[in-house]
């Protein structure tokens, strides 16, 4: 593999003496795995000098003392050279990588010069710099608005917090920015320092401060970080502890204007202490605390957070959304309101030792397992030598066919938001058997042209039946190029000659794959025992995932209420397309039997459309139980989880030899409905009789009718046994499980 180079703009540079990106920057180089990175790290110094750290390039910007718009020029002089460098090194697929927003209104200009370089340029957003209190009204609105730009011009956003990632996509949707989350680094390291060192011993001294007896706090001394509701809070306490303040005060307005309103300099617990660089020294001392007060509400992941949570037992962090993403349970929060802070120390002044010692470890097992330098820099390392991808389908979503193709356009996002380069094939929707033939042609021909044009790492056919032609021809051309299918329904599981007709060419791939993503075990078992598959090729991962914050159990009736359904009638429920395979009929016909021996007040709730509309329609006439059947259209996820918990039963009666899933079954369990599928399929897979759902024979009316019979007589413990089995079974399907699945397959090129 060619050698991926990696520019980065922003921080001060390394070696790292203080600061977050210069932590950053210097852990990333240092602790490199990928042999095939190298690093180009841009300097502030005082020349122009060229010098290598960590085996990475690092070039000095001599820049010239201009106030705020120092670092603004600073980030211009690196990226032209940057871009020098490139040039005179002929550099290709490179990357450079701005940590800030601070040179939009220049970033047009330049990102013009790295795509015809060919370069890709990613941004890392760091947190609201234009809330800062230091900046006049001015510096903000320029903030802002250079903020908008390079979030405009970047080809990826690398956001260190959920919260900023989140605020990214909505503040900007109208960009459609490319973004993913990396944390910040940190390490559950204890410090080398011994309780007894002399140089920790001297520093307690000359502070006037005693091991466990003080509470601290580490950071910029800027107002945005809350030091005087901290400082007021601590005084109005009744703690005989000291607060610690490790901060750089020199010069600084801000301390003179808070030290005149809270005259903090008579109460002899607040402590400022001014700044500790040695990095062994700050950890032993945070270790030795009895307690840590955070108080940053604007910014993402903060360095000083996580470094306390890896190394102080007990922290009391500002109820923001930045800080309960990252200490969740591990840590105790506190809000601006008068008292609140006060009240919550002298709870916790004298707290049991077990109570510390256990948000201790969930606070480093939290640290351990989000946020080490280990993980991080695997992250960095799998976003930096993202691999090609070309995505070849017949279906993607479009203004005709919006609901075909959602699960590869979530695909392709998902690999797009994970450092994958993705380009597409995909096959237009046309009526007509001349129109379909061109379509088909299209495909192939552009399919062939982007894999002429690019080197792709490999190819992704979704739905291999149609995929399969292009695939083949490309591996013919391309012989050392990965393949990864997908299968679905009928392209191993043919329901009909229509569907045979590309069994061959899928044979031929099935046997040319590296990785063949099965939607269960049923297909599983398929390709090993009716196409030869060895087990090890085929990876286990369902066709989509279940939004389990949407679909939950909520009261039955005010799910009734919301979709205005009687609350005095009792519904089994139906959601599907209208096709026969999909088992309406063997539904009707129970109902058929069932209507002389349930109660009136039971109805049938049908959701679902479809080109056998009619037929439905005619044979519910035909069966005179126009009565029992109450039929809606297709519904968005918000109505369908109303439909699911207003639901007594929700019935799956699907024959259809190709169901591969079923993923309506697991969404009704995530509402805690009892589901009653049919035994074939997909839903065997995950229904267990009795247990989580019931099981009934396809196509078997009578013995459907006699299982709706059995589950209404369930008293209501009995049904709720099986509800918390169906929630436990979905929640392993969680969407957010599933694309973890999806990324180890991809993962594993």
């Amino acid at each position: 593999m060619s050698t991926q180079h990696v520019y980065i703009i922003g921080s001060k540079g390394i070696p790292a003496k203080y600061g977050g990106f210069e932590t950053f920057v210097e852990n990333l180089t240092s602790k490199k795995v990928n042999k095939n990175i190298k690093y180009h790290v841009a300097c502030m110094g005082k020349d122009n000098y060229t010098f290598e750290h960590n085996n990475a390039m690092c070039f000095n910007i001599n820049v010239p003392n201009i106030g705020p718009a120092k670092a603004v020029y600073y980030d211009v002089m690196a990226l032209k050279q940057c871009i020098k460098d490139i040039k005179e090194n002929n550099v290709e697929n490179g990357i450079v990588y701005i940590l800030a927003c601070r040179i939009g209104p220049f970033i047009g200009h330049y990102k013009k010069k790295l795509k015809k370089l060919g370069i890709k340029l990613y941004v890392n957003p760091d947190g609201h710099e234009w809330k800062r209190a230091k900046w006049n009204w001015l510096i903000k609105k320029y903030w802002k608005f250079s903020e908008k730009l390079m979030v405009k011009h970047a080809d990826l956003l690398i956001c260190d917090s959920v919260n900023i990632e989140k605020y990214i996509k909505e503040d900007y949707k109208k960009y459609n920015p490319n973004t993913t989350f990396i944390a910040y680094g940190s390490d559950v390291t204890k410090s080398t320092l011994k309780d007894d060192d002399e140089q920790l011993l001297n520093w307690y001294k000359e502070k006037n401060v005693k091991p466990k007896e003080y509470y601290l706090v580490v950071g910029r001394f800027v107002p945005e970080n809350n030091y005087e509701t901290m400082i007021t809070e601590y005084m109005k306490s009744k703690t005989t502890k000291d607060f610690v303040l490790i901060t750089n005060v020199e010069q600084n307005k801000f301390y003179e204007a808070l030290k005149e309103k809270t005259r903090f300099e008579q109460d002899k617990r607040i402590k400022f202490v001014g700044t500790v660089y040695d990095q062994e020294l700050l950890k032993k001392i945070r270790e030795n605390a009895y307690g840590y007060i955070h108080g940053h509400e604007v910014g993402g992941t903060n360095p000083s957070l996580l470094e306390a949570l890896a190394s102080t037992k007990l922290n009391l962090l500002l109820d923001v959304g930045f800080n309960k993403e990252v200490g969740q349970d591990g840590a105790v929060y506190w809000n601006k309101e008068e008292g609140n802070l006060s009240n919550l120390i002298n709870e916790l002044d004298n707290i049991l030792e077990e109570k510390r010692e256990n948000y201790s470890n969930k606070a480093k097992k939290r640290i351990q397992d989000e946020y080490s330098w280990k993980k991080i820099i695997e992250d960095y390392e799998t976003i930096f030598l993202k691999k090609k991808i070309l995505l070849i389908s017949n279906m993607y979503p479009s203004k005709e066919y919006p609901h075909y193709g959602v699960f590869v356009k979530n695909t392709e996002e998902i690999l797009l938001k994970n450092g994958f380069e993705v380009e597409k094939s995909v096959l237009n929707k046309k009526s007509g058997i001349s129109k379909k033939i061109l379509g088909y042609i299209s495909f192939y021909k552009q399919a062939l042209r982007m894999a002429k044009k690019h080197t792709y790492d490999a190819i992704y056919g979704h739905y291999i039946s149609h995929s399969s032609i292009p695939i083949l021809l490309i591996k013919r051309k391309n012989p050392n190029i990965k393949i990864i299918v997908n299968v679905h329904g009928n392209d191993i599981v043919p329901e009909d000659k229509k569907d045979e007709k590309f069994l061959a060419f899928s044979k031929k791939v099935l046997n040319k794959s590296d990785i063949i993503i099965s939607p269960s075990i049923y297909f599983m078992n398929i390709l090993i025992n009716n196409y030869n598959v060895a087990k090890e090729k085929i990876v286990i991962y369902p066709s989509g995932g279940v939004d389990t914050k949407k679909f939950r159990p909520i009261e039955k009736k005010q799910a009734k209420e919301i979709l205005d359904l009687d609350l005095k009638t009792n519904y089994i429920g139906f959601v599907s397309r209208l096709e026969i395979r999909k088992g309406w009929d063997t539904l009707l016909g129970a109902i058929k039997i069932l209507d002389d021996k349930i109660e009136k007040n039971i109805k049938f709730l049908f959701v679902g459309d479809g080109k056998e509309r009619e037929d439905f329609l005619n044979k519910i006439k035909q069966l005179h139980i126009e009565e029992r059947i109450l039929h809606m259209p297709f519904k968005s996820q918000n109505e369908l989880s109303q439909i699911y918990n207003s639901l007594e039963i929700f019935c799956f009666p699907t024959y259809r030899k190709s169901e591969s899933l079923g993923l309506v079954g697991l969404e009704a369990m995530s509402c805690g409905s009892v589901v009653l599928a049919s035994n074939m399929g997909g839903p065997k897979d995950y229904i267990k009789d009795g247990i989580n759902g019931y099981l009934f024979e396809p196509q078997n009316s009578i013995q459907l009718a006699d299982k709706i019979i059995s589950i209404l007589e369930l008293n209501e413990s009995e049904k709720n046994k099986i509800r918390e089995e169906a929630i436990k079974t979905s929640k392993m399907f969680d969407e957010n499980i599933v694309k973890d699945q999806l990324l180890k397959v991809f993962n594993k090129l």
